[in-house]
């Protein structure tokens, strides 16, 4: 493995202010068992020893516990194996620490003691949210509690938190999607017409099929419930949490790891990846994209690393590395060690309780002016995507697609892969009736006749539905400008450039997309 894709040993940690950031200062992530997320906890594990700890939120499902899914579906994928291979592997991940909890739920589901054992760990100080949800079609009442009353509670939680130094909101770069055709997208906030508390009230005293019944109006040119409460979130943090430190990633597509944790690894089927999966078993034949649109694809591993720098940016422009830090950095402990540590502390905070939720009752509403003046405040911005730097086509990547999944058939193919990308929705939907329904139609009567399951429909309309989501950004030009993360990338030494790899220019999609469909032949 080359020395661009290794960490930093232990030794070398001195000459990284990133990998100082972090030695004995714990870590609160939101999303850890999302795609990003679990990125993200791999890269912390093994490339920045000197974390205390790694607070996780995760819920119950499928019925299993938050501690049960720690380690039977978190961490039991092919990214962590090297992890396991490491010395001391026990004690890294000793270091987790699960905290029951869903962001769908008031105070995002943590029970009081949780919360006060992270309120009263002195070394917890950096927090990262990624925890969302990102289907373009969920319910505009749903949308908005995920994406946004979760956002306001993880800002009250990090006001509450003694040594924050850092907090990195995971947006999207579609945020403002709204807006015209090749119209430069700058990293900053752009005028929206609602108010993020005005959502959330409504969505308080508002059942889903009436909130659902406002979504036309609400939303306007933007193409989705997704992309219109992430823009909110953004607006939230910028009048809410201006005083605080905190920076905005606004990923594009986020596709397939780069170069770590393994190239091509990837752990869902959203976005590109079932494109290529359903064009490798010869499904999808014709799909709604312009060919000279750029597709504004970024790999998961600089999403991480963005992330991850733009956490030691807002620290230290706000002046908080030098903040106190906990005693004993190297110290390892998991969740009942944490308990017995801070058990009598909890006394003191039981009494002490009443004067804090005292203190940060609800406020009297700003007037226009304050409201105004918090809008101004904006916290840094960072678009993280392709296309302003290694610009990749969807017709580029239909050239591409077709010889990769050719050359590495997949076990169920149906028809033999073939197919276009076309730039005219009536064409598409010519072309579609008879090479994706009429067939579909003739296979599910044979199916019926011999008492087999009919499916290939209904697997079609999922499929189209999928296509249609994507087809906002397949069919509109976005000019994103990506200024802040090579400021990002200047701003770090040697060290840290070299393991926080952020330069896109140096990716050759060739490669790239050969690992990709084997990720995804294997994510499947």
């Amino acid at each position: 493995m080359s020395s661009e894709k290794d960490c930093i040993r232990p030794d070398d940690m001195q000459e990284s202010p990133v990998g100082s950031m972090f030695e004995g200062r714990s870590v609160f992530i939101t999303g850890a068992s999302g795609f990003i997320g679990r990125v993200l906890l791999e890269k912390l594990l093994r490339c920045y020893p000197g974390i205390k700890r790694i607070y996780i939120l995760m819920r119950a499902k499928r019925n299993q516990q938050p501690y049960e899914r720690l380690h039977k579906q978190l961490l039991n994928v092919p990214i962590f194996d090297r992890i396991r291979s490491m010395e001391g592997a026990e004690q890294l991940l000793a270091k987790l620490v699960v905290i029951a909890g869903d962001i769908a739920e008031p105070q995002l589901g943590i029970s009081e003691s949780d919360l006060n054992m992270m309120i009263q760990d002195e070394s917890l100080a950096i927090v990262f949210h990624s925890a969302a949800t990102i289907k373009f079609d969920e319910p505009l009442k749903v949308s908005v509690t995920l994406n946004l009353i979760a956002t306001k509670t993880i800002i009250e939680i990090c006001r509450k938190l003694p040594n924050l130094i850092s907090l990195c909101h995971v947006s999207t770069a579609y945020v403002n999607s709204d807006l015209k055709d090749n119209q430069i997208i700058e990293e900053r906030l752009y005028p929206i017409e609602q108010q993020p508390d005005q959502l959330i009230k409504m969505a308080e005293c508002m059942d889903v099929n009436l909130m659902q019944q406002l979504k036309g109006q609400l939303i306007g040119e933007r193409p989705n419930t997704y992309t219109y409460t992430k823009a909110l979130a953004e607006h939230l943090i910028a009048q809410e949490a201006s005083d605080l430190p905190v920076a905005i990633v606004r990923p594009s597509i986020v596709v397939a790891a780069w170069k770590e944790p393994i190239p091509g690894w990837i752990d869902n089927l959203n976005g590109p990846t079932g494109l290529i999966l359903a064009i490798g078993k010869g499904l999808l034949r014709s799909m709604c994209a312009a060919r000279d649109i750029k597709a504004e694809v970024i790999p998961v591993d600089v999403v991480v690393n963005t992330m991850v720098a733009a956490a030691y940016y807002a620290a230290k422009t706000n002046n908080k590395l030098s903040q106190m830090k906990q005693a004993a950095p190297s110290a390892i402990c998991n969740n009942s060690k944490v308990d017995e540590e801070l058990e009598a502390q909890k006394e003191i905070d039981l009494i002490r309780r009443p004067e804090v939720r005292q203190a940060t009752a609800m406020v009297p509403e700003p007037n226009a002016q304050e409201q105004l003046a918090k809008q101004d405040k904006c916290p840094p911005i960072i678009h993280c995507n392709s296309g302003d730097t290694n610009p990749i086509t969807w017709g580029l990547m239909e050239d591409l697609f077709f010889p990769i999944v050719r050359k590495y058939p997949s076990c169920q193919v149906l028809r033999y892969p073939f197919g276009t990308f076309k730039s005219n929705k009536y064409h598409d939907l010519f072309v579609r009736i008879f090479v994706h329904y009429l067939p579909a139609l003739i296979i599910d009567l044979l199916c019926a006749t011999m008492g087999k399951k009919r499916q290939l429909l209904s697997i079609y309309y999922k499929l189209h539905c999928a296509t249609a989501a994507l087809s906002h950004f397949s069919m509109q030009n976005y000019n994103f400008r990506t200024n802040n993360i090579r400021l990002l990338q200047a701003s770090l030494n040697e060290t840290d450039r070299r393991q926080l790899y952020m330069d896109i220019s140096k990716l050759d999609w060739f490669a790239f997309w050969d690992d990709y469909v084997l990720g995804a032949r294997l994510a499947s």
